[in-house]
């Protein structure tokens, strides 16, 4: 699961400080009582920006693990979340999501153009 690293850095900040290390997550959200061998359990990367880590919690009983996403990233897709913000800003002021991806993905075919679109956009609702 998914959860708010509140943090006003960049995804560069975020990179250039290591901030996955200063995050802390002192209960279990599932046992807030304790008891269920929750625990640091390291971190895992991201492709974009590159050298992103991300913390992460384990819940031994609740077998569930916990990930601390920077406000800076988005979720379930790669890269900062204000480039995803910008994607949804462009498509939303186009007449048509077809003309929004003539100006945003010009380095890919209208259909790969379209799907990447409205991912992005899915994800973000």
């Amino acid at each position: 699961m998914q959860l708010r690293f509140a943090t006003d850095l960049s995804a560069e900040e975020y990179v250039q400080r290591e901030a996955w290390k200063d995050a802390k997550l002192e209960n279990c959200p599932i046992h807030p009582q304790g008891g269920c061998g929750f625990d640091k359990n390291g971190t895992y990367s991201r492709k974009y920006p590159e050298g992103t880590k991300i913390a992460r919690w384990y819940c031994k009983m609740g077998h569930e693990t916990f990930s601390f996403l920077p406000d800076c990233l988005s979720a379930r897709l790669p890269g900062e979340l204000k480039e995803v913000e910008s994607v949804i800003e462009k498509v939303e002021k186009a007449p048509s999501q077809e003309k929004a991806v003539e100006r945003i993905r010009v380095d890919i075919i209208l259909p790969g153009a379209l799907s990447w679109v409205r991912r992005s956009s899915l994800n973000q609702i």
